[in-house]
């Protein structure tokens, strides 16, 4: 049956923290918090940690080794260990083997390293603790264990198995047997004995030093005077400082042999406990399902197969009570990741129970969860904190075997333990003795002797010194007897005394002799009690023949009751029940039970069979509490389980063998597994009686390693099984401390399979190069030396011979721009512990020529976490780059677009007001050479004022040009006339020592623009070129067709695919760097001196190109000239292609009636005077809203409306709609700088529109009136 350990809370280990570094300080403290302990204190110096300990008086100190000020960590630990035994563990980040011996000898319990892991810190205080509450509990029990064979009133002698020679002789004894204690320590056993009886004591001695036989009746004991006494002599066989002895408890039976021997004769000794060290494994999900198991596992659970249970819930074999707690474990072990000590019981489909012992862990997450779980069968307990317990049944033993009263007096709380034969010299019960304190037994001393008691006592708790006294002592009845009372006292770390351990020994030989047998029940009973031990005797059937008034308290009369159901509350035997066994076997069974209405305190039933008078065969149970024991055990098995998983479990080759020797001492069972030998082959065996290594001289430098450094590390070497095979594996050995000895701690990886897997590897790396990445191996040392290069390398024009040898190193191929920064994130990636990295950079080919890779970096690292390789794999993504760096470009020539865009919608706002301004300068200088004689000076100036406004209007042209706001009439033209006709005009613009020459394809075609577009376009690149050969050069104009494709337009936004006419302006001047191209068409920028140039002529044509559908690309590089080409789509028909004329003549008159709106004064004031003075009739409006109702008003004939476009309130084509609605058929004449919004799109006249642009001259004024009204009648 599963021991259930009922939940408890303990308080917090109080933990003092002694550290120097404030982060380290810092960040302990919150992982001990986070933990459940309590931080009692800090301290960052020595001495503070000396002053703290003493004060705060912790259950634990974390102490760095190295601290500064003038008392080091070692210092201060061996300081505070010579006060108090408290328990100390080292922190350190990298101390040297002189400072490690240093601290060894202060005795640590633990040593973590920086920085420091909350698993590891977790352990090594969780072993700390245990280990100290062991070693007190140990220390309290040895303690009485002395004190009580010292002072107990029987005799003790303590014999070495082998020499049988005395090593130990309390008083009691000396006085039995007439020798001093010195001359008792030079005899032997045969030397106390007559010599008739020697041969048999001897046999007697050797059986119970084998554990045969622990009380040897009846024999007879030689005096030193001669005389013969006889004694029952009980032994326990122990180990004392190493050596195998026989402690035995001499009993001076000479006038009660016969009441002796029938107590004698109910005495056993119990069977030792056989403890299977098979361990079950088994891996569930995060649902309890079983995914996979070892057949001791499947053997656990009642089951033959492993498929018989995989994919069931453990739930299925879980017994039936147990089920809630196994399902709510597994739950909780999901959600913390570990569980550790859960014990519960399974049940067999025979109904079998079993008891197990589950730890686990969890690995994975989400649905991928797994719980790992090592399963033990604990039906045969061989019990845990071994020391603990041999030193608690040295007690126990000695406090049956003495037949004394034994007390345990706590000394501050005046508390009185009584144990051992107390109802025997009292008359008492145990439980009456319970109540029984200090003054309690005062007043139980007879009167005339209890001043001297209690006088004595004080005195000896004062000076520490031995309680010895002889008083009467009242029993039950009121009568007295005479007893010898003997106290020893155990110190605390203060050395004052605060526990009392003695004996009470009845020296009335005429009532113990007569009493002794019938009170034997009692005095056990008694003595169990105080340890809440349960007595009961069953018969065959189960039925209750006795039960301790103590169970009765709590589970009633048990008259005519069964066991299992006055106890367990079942209908039928527990199916692990002892009782059958042992009175078929007439041996002791110990089994473990659980005591569902006392809490599920957990016992130990010891069923021992008897015989009673009538030859009935019965049993006797004694049912000790183990519940604070199954505690400890826990806590044992918690600090051990990593020593036993990575020992049992893991399938590394370990061993323990012997320093001096080399015998092996222990191995797992995965070396017996990978090396096929059994344990009796191995065990006792050395690596060279098995003929393991291969080479011996590994062997001898591996020794050399640990003599010289303490430890040995990953040394390769090759064993050879016990079939003769070969196997590779990495070895590795540590010196540890076992019980005291030191051995030899062995661990061997089998590699094997990784070598076998690296040719694997290396198979596929040769399958691999044949792709498109390229391998490297590195090694994580300066310069990366490469240990693997994929033949594909060659693709670079690199031999891979080349880098593995040396002559190449990896690091000089990468571009020197690139170089330092992947240096560097390849350090940060390999401190931060990355798996795994991704980089680009450039790389040289042999030839020169620069490569964009793709870095895919796998960082390798050996068990201690160093980075040791890293395997990098290469794509070449240099066509991906290009794509990129076009992308790029082209998103430039957008955000280039789009500035020039901004510019020109102001340029264009400034030239239509300037036009505005222009159209009245230009008019009134007009009109006023109209009436100035020809010949008169105010004509020259007037002149001269005419051609400065002409000047300013072509500079507004360009700014609408440039802005794509100019009113231009595009029509159909042919490039090769255009150009022809411009020859003359640009031989001018050139001048003499450039050379013009026309290239022009006769099917060259036409194209629809305005042809004074196309001049200034031919214009602006000449007089560039001219500028760029002021030493003379060639000029070069050519045309020809061609057709854009998807491609080039998809790069240039203003571009659609189809036929196109390209016209190419060349020349051989001084040519442009990077940097001006990047400005070129960029408004007011010009390399030009100041004076030379405005910065709008390549601006202006790039609108003007733009606005009619077109592009243009420049190629030009310094001092080799520079190439302008512009295309224009080709009109598919050329046959209405024209070339633009020129207004000539006087100016036209009329008599006709006028409508004039012109919201700007001084153009509205030119245009009356002209038109006045040219005889028209006009109706003048400022705003349009006024023009309107006057049409509403006049009753006569209106011929033209003459209205500006631009206008507030309304524009001029709103106007002219409404207008048309009361004068159908009216004529109308539009005038601006421009119109965006009303007149065109992108400044493009719509066909059937009348249209003239300011500024314009009063002659052109007045003929385009007369064209209009003289014209077709509107449709």
């Amino acid at each position: 049956m599963a021991i259930n350990v009922s939940d408890s809370n303990p308080p917090r280990p109080r933990i003092l923290l002694v550290e120097d570094e404030p982060i380290v300080l810092l960040d302990v403290t919150h992982i001990l918090t986070d933990l459940g302990y309590e931080v009692a204190g800090t301290a960052t110096t020595g001495e503070q940690a000396v002053s703290l300990a003493a004060a705060l008086a912790p259950d634990l100190i974390i102490m760095d080794i190295v601290l500064q000020g003038a008392a080091s960590g070692i210092d201060a630990a061996r300081a505070i260990r010579s006060n108090a035994p408290i328990p100390i563990i080292y922190m350190t980040a990298n101390a040297d083997p002189a400072t490690i011996d240093a601290a060894r000898d202060t005795g640590p319990s633990g040593y973590v390293t920086k920085p420091v892991s909350s698993t590891d810190l977790h352990s090594n205080i969780e072993s700390a603790l245990y280990k100290d509450r062991m070693e007190r509990r140990l220390r309290e029990s040895e303690a009485r264990f002395r004190t009580l064979f010292h002072f107990a009133g029987e005799g003790i002698l303590v014999a070495e198995v082998e020499s049988k020679r005395f090593t130990y002789a309390n008083p009691a004894i000396c006085k039995m047997l007439g020798y001093t204690e010195e001359e008792l320590l030079r005899l032997s056993v045969g030397d106390i004995h007559p010599p008739e009886a020697v041969a048999s004591v001897v046999r007697e001695f050797m059986s119970q030093a084998r554990g045969d036989t622990i009380l040897a009746a009846d024999i007879p004991c030689l005096r030193k005077d001669g005389t013969v006494i006889y004694a029952d002599i009980n032994t326990s066989a122990m180990m004392i400082d190493g050596r195998e002895c026989n402690v035995g408890f001499f009993t001076d039976i000479t006038a009660r042999k016969d009441i002796e021997r029938a107590l004698r004769d109910n005495e056993e000794k119990y069977r030792r406990l056989i403890e299977t060290t098979d361990t079950g494994f088994v891996i569930v999900d995060g649902r309890g399902h079983v995914v996979d198991a070892n057949d001791i596992y499947v053997k656990m659970t009642g089951h033959a197969t492993l498929e018989q249970i995989r994919g069931r819930n453990v739930l299925e074999w879980t017994a039936a009570h147990d089920r809630e707690r196994n399902d709510a474990a597994v739950a909780q072990c999901a959600a913390l990741g570990f569980i550790r000590g859960f014990e519960v019981e399974y049940e067999w489909p025979n109904g079998v129970i079993i008891p197990i012992e589950i730890n686990a862990t969890v690995t994975g997450s989400g649905d991928a969860a797994r719980i790992l779980t090592l399963c033990r069968d604990i039906s045969e307990r061989v019990g845990a904190a071994r020391a603990l317990r041999e030193s608690e049944e040295r007690f126990r033993l000695a406090a049956q075997a003495t037949g004394q009263l034994v007390y345990d007096y706590d000394i501050p709380a005046g508390v009185i333990n009584w144990a051992g034969a107390i109802a025997a010299i009292t008359g008492f019960t145990p439980e009456e003795m319970r109540a029984v304190d200090i003054n309690e037994w005062e007043e139980m001393i007879h009167p005339d002797d209890r001043a001297r008691a209690t006088t004595a006592l004080e005195r000896s708790i004062n000076t520490g010194t031995l309680y010895s006294i002889e008083y009467r002592f009242r029993v039950k009845g009121g009568s007295y007897m005479d007893i010898e009372d003997v106290g020893a006292f155990i110190p605390d770390r203060n050395g004052v005394p605060y526990r009392m351990v003695g004996t009470m020994k009845d020296i009335s030989e005429r009532k113990r002799a007569a009493r002794e047998l019938a009170e034997t029940t009692k005095r056990l009973e008694s003595i169990l009690s105080i340890t809440r031990t349960g007595v009961d005797i069953i018969d065959a059937d189960y039925n209750l023949r006795y039960v301790d008034p103590g169970w009765q308290k709590v589970y009633g009369d048990p008259a005519g009751r069964k066991c299992y159901e006055y106890f367990m509350g079942r209908q039928r035997p527990c199916s692990d029940c002892g009782i059958p066994a042992a009175i078929t076997s007439r041996q002791i069974t110990i089994t473990e039970e659980v005591l569902p209405r006392e809490g599920n305190r957990a016992i130990e039933v010891h069923t021992i069979p008897f015989q009673n008078p009538d030859g009935e065969w019965l049993v006797a149970e004694f049912n000790i509490d183990i519940t604070e024991r199954k505690k400890a055990e826990t806590a044992l098995r918690a600090s051990e389980q990593k020593f036993i998983t990575a020992f049992n479990s893991t399938p590394v080759l370990m061993a323990i063998s012997t320093i001096d020797t080399g015998q092996f001492f222990e191995v797992n069972q995965s070396f017996l597994d990978v090396l096929g030998f059994s344990r009796e082959e191995v065990i006792g065996k050395t690596s060279r009686d098995l003929g393991l290594f291969d080479d011996v001289s590994r062997r001898d430098e591996i020794m050399s390693a640990l003599e010289r450094d303490g430890f040995a590390r990953d040394f390769d070497v090759q064993v050879r099984t016990r079939s003769g095979v070969l196997r590779n594996g990495s070895f590795s050995a540590d010196i540890v401390e076992l019980e005291g000895e030191r051995y030899l701690l062995t661990a061997m990886n089998d590699i094997t399979e990784r070598k076998k897997a690296e040719e694997a590897l290396e198979r596929e790396r040769n399958q691999f190069v044949s792709g498109p990445m390229v391998a490297f191996k590195w090694r994580a040392e300066p310069g990366w030396p490469e240990e693997y290069v994929s033949p594909n390398v060659s693709r670079w024009g690199y031999d891979p011979a080349s880098f593995i040898e040396g002559r190449t190193s990896y690091l000089d191929i990468i571009h020197p721009d690139d170089r330092e920064r992947i240096e560097r994130e390849v350090a940060r990636y390999g401190e931060a512990g990355t798996p795994s990295y991704e980089q680009e950079y450039r790389v040289f080919t042999a030839s020169g020529e620069v490569r964009w890779v793709h870095d895919f970096t796998v960082v390798i690292r050996d068990a201690a976490g160093a980075v040791t390789h890293y395997d990098g794999y290469l794509s070449d993504i240099t066509e991906r780059k290009k794509a990129e760096e076009d992308r790029a470009r082209l998103e430039d020539q957008l955000r280039q677009s789009q500035k020039i865009e901004s510019i020109g919608r102001l340029a264009g706002g400034v030239a239509h007001d300037f036009n505005n301004l222009l159209t009245a300068i230009t008019g009134n200088i007009s009109l006023a050479l109209m009436d100035v004689p020809a010949g008169d000076a105010l004509a020259e100036t007037l002149k001269d004022a005419m051609k400065a406004a002409e000047s300013a209007a072509a500079l507004t042209r360009q700014l609408l040009a440039f802005s794509r706001k100019q009113i231009v009439e595009p029509r159909v033209v042919g490039v090769n006339d255009l150009v022809s006709n411009m020859k003359k005009m640009l031989g001018r613009i050139i001048g003499e020592d450039i050379a013009l020459k026309t290239v022009l394809a006769p099917d060259a075609g036409a194209v629809r623009i305005d042809p004074g577009q196309f001049e200034q376009i031919i214009i602006n690149l000449t007089v560039n070129a001219r500028d760029a050969m002021p030493g003379g050069g060639e000029l070069i104009i050519e045309t020809a067709t061609l057709d854009l494709d998807e491609e080039y337009a998809s790069g240039h936004p203003y571009v659609s695919p189809g036929p196109y006419v390209l016209i190419s302006v060349s020349d051989t001047g001084s040519g442009m760097s990077s940097e001006v191209k990047e400005h070129l068409y960029e408004p007011f920028y010009t390399t030009k001196p100041k004076g030379k140039g405005t910065g709008l002529g390549l601006a202006t044509i790039y609108g003007a190109v733009k606005q009619n559908s077109g592009s243009i690309e420049v190629y030009s590089e310094v001092g080799l000239g520079s190439t302008f080409k512009i295309f224009f789509p080709r009109v598919a028909d050329g046959s209405e292609a024209t070339l633009p004329g020129r207004l000539v003549g006087d100016f036209p008159r009329g008599t006709e009636t006028l409508l004039l709106v012109e919201d700007d004064p001084a153009v509205r004031g030119l245009a009356v005077r002209l038109l006045s003075r040219l005889g028209y009739r006009l109706m003048v409006f400022g705003n349009p809203m006024e023009a309107l109702h006057a049409v509403e008003a006049h009753a006569g004939a209106i011929d033209l409306m003459v209205t500006d476009v631009v206008m507030p309130g309304m524009n001029g084509l709103e106007l002219a709609q409404r207008v048309g609605k009361l004068r159908p058929g009216l004529r109308i004449l539009f005038s601006s700088g421009y119109s965006e919004e009303v007149i065109a799109h992108h400044g493009i006249i719509d066909r059937g529109l009348n249209f003239i642009a300011k500024p314009y001259r009063p002659q052109d004024l007045a003929k385009k009136i007369r064209e209009v009204i003289d014209g077709p009648a509107p449709a």
